[in-house]
């Protein structure tokens, strides 16, 4: 049930050094339906950031760059309620010999 208090999963994080060659996930998918997502590049490269398993560039970071995405103020009408669903992943693309992660935060009622 929705409540009046935001809390936050717990941080997800992925070595850039690890990145496989193609794409890496950030954690392994939401652990809440969350309202906000937040996509931290606390490393020394430049990232392609994709929602649907690499198959898209849907976002783009640079180093040390942060990605805010509220879904909710994108909702029509206002009344609505848009949530990043229990399970959604993100993925993460970079040169290679980079260092530092790449996070996602998220927050939930």
């Amino acid at each position: 049930m929705a409540t009046q208090r935001v809390k936050a999963i717990e941080l997800k994080e992925l070595d850039v050094s690890t990145i496989p060659a193609i794409w890496g996930e950030i954690g392994t998918g939401l652990p809440n339906a969350c309202s906000v997502i937040r996509i931290i590049n606390a490393s020394d490269v430049d990232v392609g950031i994709s929602y649907d398993g690499g198959v898209t560039i849907n976002d783009y970071l640079e180093a040390h760059d942060i990605l805010q995405f509220p879904s909710q103020t994108a909702a029509l009408p206002s009344s609505d309620q848009w949530l990043f669903p229990v399970g959604f992943k993100v993925y993460a693309n970079a040169n290679p010999g980079g260092t530092g992660y790449v996070m996602l935060a998220g927050y939930y009622q």
